[in-house]
């Protein structure tokens, strides 16, 4: 399928800026679109040929799968709390200082 190594370098990094642009906009990705554009990137960040706009874009991609999954978390705690009938805010009022 491939020929070259810049064939392989190519279609990378069209994944990568695919897989970007899909966190971004909040696509739903499949779980195993995520792990190879992880394993994507760390192929890049190993690699002492990769150009410093290659390590850029591989190590934002990561920070916003970090993002996302973070945002999941807190989303999905969330709404278990709703479900349980739990406050998803907490406010504490105090008495006011002049």
């Amino acid at each position: 399928m491939f020929e070259t190594k810049s064939d392989i370098a190519r279609v990378d990094a069209e994944s990568l800026i695919l897989l970007r642009r899909a966190i971004g906009s909040g696509w739903d990705i499949p779980s195993m679109a995520l792990e190879n554009g992880a394993k994507i990137c760390t192929r890049i960040l190993a690699d002492s040929n990769s150009t410093g706009r290659d390590i850029c874009r591989a190590v934002d991609l990561l920070n916003r799968l970090r993002d996302s999954n973070i945002a999941a978390a807190v989303a999905l705690d969330r709404i278990e709390r709703l479900n349980g009938g739990q406050a998803t805010e907490n406010f504490r009022f105090g008495p006011i200082e002049l």
